[in-house]
């Protein structure tokens, strides 16, 4: 599944995807860049693909996943393709089991609750980006760990920063983000 030759950029990421949607992240990590898998390992990367739904619905959402290329944009070294994924969309419900069982309700109100959950779930889509790099000839996703880490590690000085008054400092380190990623949601 990994080597394809001189496979499309929408391959690789259709192959990722279905990785994803079978849990099998052995073969999802090994469609990733060089340098992600410098900043995080497989252990850590399973870890997280795990922890995103919760543990609990992890398999359902996943198993429920489907997906389209939308768009494709390529030139010789990097491409961005673009998908539409729909999944099963179980916030609502697991907000409503939450607070029925935090509010007194009873096992069986909560298992009433939680068999309506099952046949009333709500769809959900999104479109996200995919950005791909070419190494050693083949098309590879390319997330840009290093550069979130960065980010979350300037961001952790800029919230301790904030407690001490320091507006100077503040202004370099906003400064040091925005250079980074002028578009970040967490700063603005």
């Amino acid at each position: 599944i990994v080597s394809c030759g001189v496979c499309k950029p929408s391959d690789t990421v259709s192959k990722y995807l279905k990785a994803e949607s079978k849990s099998d992240y052995d073969i999802a990590y090994e469609l990733l860049s060089e340098n992600d898998k410098k900043i995080k390992s497989l252990e850590e990367y399973k870890n997280e693909e795990n922890a995103e739904f919760g543990l609990l619905f992890t398999d359902a959402v996943r198993k429920s996943t489907v997906f389209k290329i939308l768009d494709t944009v390529e030139n010789d070294e990097n491409a961005t393709v673009k998908v539409e994924i729909t999944h099963d969309d179980y916030s609502t419900a697991i907000s409503d089991i939450f607070s029925a069982a935090f509010s007194g309700a009873s096992q069986d109100e909560l298992s009433k609750k939680s068999d309506k959950m099952k046949n009333n779930v709500s769809r959900k889509t999104i479109e996200k980006s995919y950005f791909l790099i070419k190494e050693n000839g083949q098309w590879v996703i390319f997330f840009d760990w290093e550069k979130e880490n960065k980010i979350k590690q300037l961001i952790e000085e800029v919230k301790k920063t904030e407690e001490d008054g320091d507006l100077e400092f503040l202004v370099l380190k906003y400064d040091e983000i925005l250079n980074i990623d002028p578009s970040n949601e967490e700063i603005l």
